[in-house]
């Protein structure tokens, strides 16, 4: 007697378990058929989550690189005049010194 409700307590237990693991894969085929078909929707060019809260950060930081290189090349350009300015000083000077011409040094000066 004993061993028969034993029994029936662990057949309805295995009952339960198999209801659960039925609308466990119900809802795991739910969740897969909306991947589709979001999938389907992004594919057709429908639904666009190009913008996300990760993509507008990435967006910054690449805008703040590339303002980061502009500075940086307007730096080097900067030094670039600066030095061409002094070699046609120094010779201008060289220039004056050898055959004792005016210049145009003074003027800028």
């Amino acid at each position: 007697m004993q061993i028969n409700e034993a029994l029936i307590g662990v057949s309805s237990e295995l009952a339960e378990l198999c209801l659960a693991l039925g609308r466990a894969e119900e809802k795991a085929q739910l969740m897969l058929s909306r991947a589709s078909a979001i999938d389907a929707l992004l594919d057709n060019g429908v639904l666009d989550v190009s913008i996300g809260i990760g993509d507008i950060v990435e967006a910054e930081f690449r805008q703040i690189e590339a303002d980061n290189a502009v500075e940086k090349e307007l730096k080097a350009l900067r030094q670039s005049k600066d030095s061409n300015t002094v070699e046609k000083a120094l010779s201008e000077v060289y220039y004056m010194t050898i055959y004792g011409g005016v210049s145009n040094v003074t003027k800028r000066c």
